[in-house]
C-alpha cells in the first residue's frame, strides 16, 4: 500500500484523536460497570443480613403482648417494654434497613452513570467508524487517481507503439481506479464482503481476495491508525 499511496496525515490524525477519546470513554465505561457490580454485591450482602431478623417482629410482638397482659393483670398501664436483647436486635435491624435504602440509592446513581458512560462510548465508537471510513475513502481516492494515471499512461504507450489512437477503453466505461473506489464504498456501506460471483472462477477468487484485503484493512484501522493495506 505504502508503495502506491499513504494515509493522508489529516485523516490519520483525526482517526488517532477519535480513537484516544474512544479509549478514554472505554476505560470510564469499564470502571463504571465494575462499580455497579460491586454496589450490587454490597446491596445483596446487606439484604442477606436481614434474614437473621426474619422472626424478630413476631418475637417483639409476642413479648410486648405478654408485657401488656401482665400489666393489665396488675391494674397498671402497659409500657410495651421488650428485653434488652430484642431491643438491640431491633435497633440493628433498623440500621441495616437504613443502610440498604442508602445503598440502593447509591446503586441507582452508579447505574445511571454507567448507562451514560456506555452511551458516550457507543457514540465514540460510531465516531471512530466515521473516521475510519474517511481514511479508507481518502486512501482509495488517492489510489484511484494513481491507478487511473498509470492506466492512462499505459494505454497511451500502447497506442503509440501500435500506431493507433485507440486507447482500448470502452466508450463510457469507468477507469479502473474509480471502479475500485466505488467497490470500497459498497464494502463500507454494507460492512460485508461484496458478492463478487457465485462460482470460484479465477476472476471471482481474485475479486473476493481483494475485498477481503480491504475488510482486513478496515478492521486493522480500528486499533491502529497507521495500519498498512
Amino acid at each position: 500500500m505504502n508503495a502506491i499511496v499513504t494515509i493522508p496525515a489529516t485523516a490519520r490524525d483525526e482517526l488517532t484523536a477519535a480513537q484516544r477519546i474512544r479509549d478514554v470513554f472505554a476505560e470510564s465505561a469499564a470502571t463504571s460497570a465494575e462499580a455497579v457490580l460491586r454496589a450490587r454485591a454490597f446491596v445483596a450482602s446487606l439484604e442477606f443480613k436481614t434474614k437473621a431478623f426474619a422472626n424478630l417482629d413476631a418475637k417483639v410482638a409476642a413479648e410486648r403482648a405478654a408485657s401488656m397482659k401482665a400489666a393489665m393483670a396488675r391494674g397498671e398501664a402497659p409500657k410495651f417494654d421488650i428485653s434488652p436483647e430484642l431491643a438491640a436486635a431491633a435497633a440493628e435491624k433498623m440500621e441495616i434497613e437504613n443502610q440498604i435504602l442508602a445503598a440502593r440509592a447509591g446503586l441507582n446513581e452508579l447505574q445511571r452513570e454507567a448507562e451514560e458512560a456506555a452511551e458516550r462510548l457507543a457514540a465514540a465508537r460510531v465516531e471512530v467508524g466515521r473516521k475510519i471510513e474517511a481514511v479508507v475513502l481518502e486512501v482509495t481516492a488517492a489510489m484511484a487517481a494513481r491507478v487511473n494515471a498509470l492506466e492512462a499512461e499505459a494505454l497511451e504507450a500502447r497506442a503509440l507503439l501500435e500506431g493507433s489512437h485507440n486507447h482500448y477503453r470502452l466508450e463510457g466505461a469507468k477507469p479502473i481506479g474509480f471502479r475500485i473506489h466505488d467497490d470500497v464504498r459498497r464494502i463500507l456501506q454494507t460492512n460485508t464482503l461484496t458478492q463478487v460471483g457465485t462460482t470460484n472462477t479465477p476472476l471471482n477468487l481474485k475479486g473476493k481476495a481483494s475485498h477481503g484485503r480491504w475488510k482486513d484493512f478496515i478492521a486493522a484501522l480500528e486499533g491502529d491508525p497507521n495500519a498498512a493495506f
